[in-house]
């Protein structure tokens, strides 16, 4: 079955997706959050207090809330509001591309141009990270934690990982790009 906005999806252009553990499907669009329960769209932008409209990632945290990446910082929505962070939380910069949970407590952020972020969740602000400097005005494009605790990082120019000591590598390989 294909769904466009003849169906009532916002905009035909989905950029993530996330399924929740009521069987719920978010869709981040260009204009918003999209929640279909597999008959009919509810819809969520800035007029419902969406910090932005473009979404490029959506989390969900073991508390039934969502983590929303846009264009104009960090949405968390308890399913009844929106709370929204940005540059008063230390953010360097506000369009985040990319959203990953680490266990501690952390959501770890990639951003369009200033690098990662590590958002405390509890604190509600940004841990100062030690990057190194080539990562540290790169566009993020994929964050993710594998089964040793190590989180990989997707960049406009290559791959890196931070290991569990908190230490920062650059992924070299004779097949991805220096």
């Amino acid at each position: 079955t294909k769904y466009s906005t003849d169906e009532g999806l916002v905009q035909s252009q989905v950029m993530c997706m996330v399924q929740d553990n009521r069987g719920y499907l978010w869709l981040g669009t260009h204009r918003g959050v999209d929640r279909f329960d597999g008959q009919k769209f509810k819809h969520f932008g800035i007029q419902e207090g969406l910090a932005g409209n473009f979404v490029a990632d959506i989390v969900e945290d073991g508390e039934r809330t969502f983590w929303i990446a846009t264009d104009n910082g960090l949405s968390l929505f308890d399913g009844l509001k929106f709370k929204n962070f940005g540059s008063e939380e230390g953010f360097s910069e506000n369009t985040i591309e990319c959203l990953a949970m680490d266990p501690n407590g952390y959501l770890w952020l990639g951003t369009q141009s200033k690098g990662l972020m590590a958002f405390d969740r509890e604190e509600r602000m940004v841990k100062d990270l030690d990057l190194p400097g080539r990562l540290v005005n790169q566009g993020i494009t994929a964050l993710t934690w594998d089964s040793q605790g190590q989180l990989w990082i997707g960049t406009r120019s290559g791959l890196w990982m931070r290991d569990k000591r908190g230490e920062f590598h650059k992924v070299s390989h004779p097949k991805l790009p220096a």
